[in-house]
């Protein structure tokens, strides 16, 4: 596994985990988000990014919750081919 869903296996529940059987199983790709413009090294120390879960639509909505336009995820490998996203 790549970094995102290697993190799920490090930090995921087992139910994450458990889905990952068929991530594999259907070829899906990943990517991971986690760096923030304004944060640099200690991107996982002061993340602004905000995610709430929409039952409508069935996904998670992200926002910046930061005073700045820092906060915005930035360089997301992958991230215009990935069919599911690990976010921190």
């Amino acid at each position: 596994y790549n970094l995102s869903f290697g993190t799920v296996l490090a930090v995921g529940s087992d139910e994450q985990i458990a889905a990952l059987d068929d991530v594999e199983a259907t070829g899906q790709l990943g990517c991971f988000a986690l760096t923030e413009k304004l944060a640099g090294v200690q991107s996982g120390l002061i993340v602004q990014t905000k995610a709430v879960f929409d039952e409508g639509s069935d996904c998670f909505v992200l926002s910046n919750v930061g005073e700045t336009d820092g906060a915005y995820k930035n360089w997301i490998s992958q991230g215009f081919v990935a069919d599911k996203a690990v976010v921190l």
